[in-house]
C-alpha cells in the first residue's frame, strides 16, 4: 500500500501494487492452516479458525462502509493511510510473532 501513491501513477504500476497485494493476501489463505495446526494442535483447530473467520468475515464487511464514511469526513487520503497503517500493524504482528517462534525453538 506504501507504493501505490509513487508506482501507481501509471496503469503498469498500479496493476503491479494490486496484483503483490493480492498475493500477500493469497499467501496468508494458504499458510493460516497451517500455522494453526501447528501453533494450537488439530484438536482446537476447528473452534480457533472459526473465531478467526468471525473477525475476518465482519471486518471485510464493515471495511467498506467505514473507508466511505473516513472518506467523506476526511478525505480519500486518510483512507489510504488507515490501510496502510493496517498493513503496517498486520506486518509488525506477523514479524513479531515469528521472531517469538524462532527464539521458543
Amino acid at each position: 500500500m506504501l507504493l501505490l501513491p509513487q508506482v501507481g501513477r501509471s496503469v503498469a504500476g498500479a496493476v503491479g501494487c494490486v496484483l503483490l497485494f493480492g498475493l500477500g493476501f493469497g499467501v496468508g489463505t494458504i499458510t493460516r492452516p497451517q500455522l494453526l495446526a501447528a501453533r494450537y494442535g488439530t484438536t482446537a483447530y476447528a473452534t480457533i479458525a472459526g473465531r478467526i473467520a468471525f473477525f475476518s468475515i465482519t471486518a471485510k464487511a464493515t471495511a467498506p462502509l467505514g473507508a466511505v464514511a473516513l472518506a467523506q469526513a476526511a478525505g480519500y487520503g486518510s483512507v489510504m493511510a488507515a490501510v496502510a497503517v493496517g498493513c503496517f500493524t498486520a506486518a509488525s504482528a506477523l514479524l513479531t510473532y515469528h521472531r517469538h517462534e524462532l527464539s521458543s525453538s
